[in-house]
């Protein structure tokens, strides 16, 4: 079984094309500023729910409260409970939501707001191009292969010559 790996990523939104941030223990829509604040890691949770935990806060996007229409979305200590596991759902052409996995709402920005600092809140899914997602995965880790640095090891333990140990490195790319 492989194991679920976190990835990191900015959130646009659809309509406005500004992106899903961290303000105090708030979450609203800023214009992009490149700021830990507009970056969420995605932490696998249960089946194919994830934990959006803020970069810049180590908190987790969370429905307090009552799951209902209108329910400011907040940041809270990461706790993995209900009220913070989402899943990120393709809705059309690459765009998806983020639904909380609890309720079935979506993240949405209240009023149709194309301002800097208009909350995001849960709504019933409504097809609105407010409640659409662009998800662009940041920070990636370049990783050199498993199979690739075991050889490389063990042709360094046999104390082969650095000729040889190229003419290994081509082989397995």
């Amino acid at each position: 079984m492989a194991a679920k790996m976190e990835k990191k990523y900015v959130l646009t939104n659809r309509r406005s094309g500004k992106m899903l941030a961290a303000n105090g223990n708030a979450v609203v829509q800023m214009t992009e500023d490149g700021s830990d604040m507009q970056i969420w890691r995605a932490i696998p949770g249960e089946g194919t729910s994830v934990q959006l935990v803020n970069k810049a806060t180590g908190l987790a996007l969370t429905v307090s409260g009552e799951a209902e229409n209108g329910t400011a979305l907040t940041l809270a200590p990461a706790e993995n409970s209900a009220a913070q596991l989402w899943k990120l759902n393709t809705t059309t052409r690459g765009f998806r939501k983020i639904m909380h996995a609890a309720s079935g709402k979506v993240v949405d920005i209240k009023d149709i707001s194309d301002s800097d600092y208009a909350p995001a809140q849960l709504w019933e899914f409504v097809k609105g191009e407010n409640q659409d997602w662009v998800l662009t995965e940041v920070e990636k880790e370049v990783k050199a292969p498993v199979k690739r640095a075991v050889k490389e090891v063990k042709t360094e333990k046999a104390g082969k010559t650095p000729a040889k140990t190229a003419k290994t490195a081509k082989k397995t790319k």
